[in-house]
């Protein structure tokens, strides 16, 4: 089994080392492709073994250099952490998931990226350089020369996936976030009315990182103790993921 925690640096090449290393970071994968990522990882409560979504995402081998450079542009983004035996959601990638939230995650997922940010930072206010002078200033930022090309196309689908080109094709702009006019922003839902002489019922709908949980339950027919220990233990991993634990004082 390869080991995740050694991924190589994203912006050093796949397979074979380039004849020069780049000092900037970037991903070879782009956002929407993290995103799909970070969406698995969200499916199984929020973090999984990496074998687990090597196999989810179509690849045979830890050692691949495909899988490991998807990982580490996921990571780049913010959506992921990755050690030795475990890939686990951050807050950003939980965002990524949730609909009501994911406009705003992906720009944040975007201007995460330290060559991304850089070029945002460098073109505020005035139009984007042609394919070619924008390769030059990528080679400047410290972007192998061997990579820039690739490195410019996954940039220009990110920032477009983003909504950074919604404006115009050839300037950056950080997108609008939802108009809620006079309405406040959506919030929890809201609580069932208490029946007579009882508690307040349950809110319609439990967070979405929860409700994936419960809809792997074999809610028929019997279970088995693994069964059910396994799927208790993503339900408490769920809910630790939403509920802030004080210190234990007693």
């Amino acid at each position: 089994m390869g080991d995740i925690s050694r991924l190589q640096p994203v912006g050093s090449g796949p397979e074979k080392p380039p004849r020069g290393r780049s000092t900037i970071a970037f991903p070879y994968y782009d956002l929407r492709q993290s995103e799909r990522l970070a969406n698995q990882v969200w499916s199984n409560a929020g973090r999984c073994k990496p074998e687990q979504l090597a196999a989810w995402l179509g690849h045979r081998t830890l050692n691949s250099g495909a899988f490991r450079n998807r990982v580490s542009s996921a990571a780049l983004f913010g959506m992921v952490v990755s050690s030795r035996n475990q890939i686990t959601l951050t807050e950003l990638g939980r965002r990524i998931a949730e609909p009501a939230e994911v406009r705003q995650a992906r720009v944040e997922a975007f201007l995460s990226v330290p060559l991304y940010r850089r070029i945002f930072e460098d073109h505020k206010g005035r139009r984007l350089a042609p394919s070619m002078l924008l390769q030059q200033q990528m080679v400047h930022l410290g972007v192998t020369p061997s990579q820039v090309q690739a490195a410019r196309q996954v940039f220009m689908r990110s920032a477009e996936q983003a909504g950074f080109l919604e404006v115009s094709e050839d300037r950056l702009v950080e997108p609008k976030q939802p108009d809620w006019g006079d309405a406040p922003p959506p919030g929890p839902a809201e609580e069932q009315p208490a029946p007579p002489g009882g508690k307040p019922a349950r809110p319609g709908r439990y967070p979405s990182l929860i409700e994936a949980v419960l809809d792997q339950a074999p809610w028929e027919g019997e279970w088995t103790e693994a069964e059910f220990q396994d799927w208790s233990e993503l339900l408490i991993r769920a809910l630790r993921m939403h509920f802030r634990l004080g210190r234990d004082l007693t």
